[in-house]
């Protein structure tokens, strides 16, 4: 499966030091391409610490000004977009994963079907839809089949809905893939839309394909809830977990306290 790394000080790997890793291993469909891993960002043009800073005393998530994929986006100062090659009546595999730091985002490519194999680290039964959506920290790995006319087309990348903030690039979050053979040009304009997905639920159809027997006797569930609110002074936003606020204690493991 795919997977990431990235550090934790505080929100420091808002700013980028984060990375991809691929652990192999079986795959529940063929494919005749690894096009490796394609993170997914949103990012912010300050430091990520002054982004926090600010959020903290804000009501709601901040704005972020761009979202990069595969590492690069275009904005007013320049940029450009990322490529990718597809080869003609290949099947290609595309590891995809969220690695920002606020944003949902959902991902569909212009023309061309996905068929999702991989869920996290799970194995799923395969199905094909025309478009996935991440939370935070979530991977995908998709199968593009290039069976499309050889030429540009454009891969969407959506956000803005109601689980995640603003973000000021959210109508031109956009990626090449091009067919080897086809002209180096920007893909021709459609009208498919910015794939959205307006709820916080997760995808629907996913079904590991390794099946496992819950035992009867397991225990009953731990039921918790999550909230937030804003403190006593009405500046600060905290998320509680059962109603408390996280205090890392390094000396109490954190899951102990849910039962509290």
């Amino acid at each position: 499966g795919t997977r990431w790394y990235h550090r934790h000080y505080s929100v420091q790997y808002g700013d980028g030091l984060w990375g991809t890793m691929i652990i192999n291993g079986p795959s529940t469909a063929n494919y005749d391409i690894d096009l490796g891993t394609f993170p997914l960002t949103d990012w912010f043009y300050q430091s990520i610490f002054d982004v926090n800073a600010a959020t903290l005393h804000a009501n709601g998530p901040p704005t972020s000004q761009n979202v990069l994929v595969n590492g690069t986006m275009t904005s007013a100062h320049g940029g450009k977009y990322a490529v990718t090659t597809l080869t003609p009546g290949k099947s290609h595999l595309l590891r995809i994963v969220n690695v920002g730091i606020n944003n949902y985002l959902t991902v569909g490519l212009d023309g061309h079907k996905m068929k999702v194999i991989t869920s996290d680290f799970t194995p799923i039964v395969p199905y094909e839809t025309d478009s996935i959506t991440l939370a935070v920290g979530q991977r995908y790995d998709v199968i593009i089949t290039a069976n499309n006319t050889i030429d540009n087309y454009w891969l969407r990348v959506g956000t803005g809905g109601r689980c995640d903030g603003p973000n000021a690039n959210a109508a031109n979050i956009r990626s090449i893939f091009r067919y080897a053979g086809a002209n180096e040009t920007y893909p021709r304009n459609s009208t498919a839309p910015v794939p959205l997905k307006t709820g916080c639920k997760d995808e629907a159809n996913v079904v590991p394909y390794a099946k496992t027997e819950v035992p009867q006797d397991t225990p009953k569930a731990l039921e918790f809830g999550f909230s937030d609110e804003l403190g006593s002074a009405g500046n600060l936003v905290q998320w509680l977990v059962n109603g408390s606020a996280i205090l890392m204690d390094l000396q109490y493991p954190t899951l102990q306290s849910v039962s509290r």
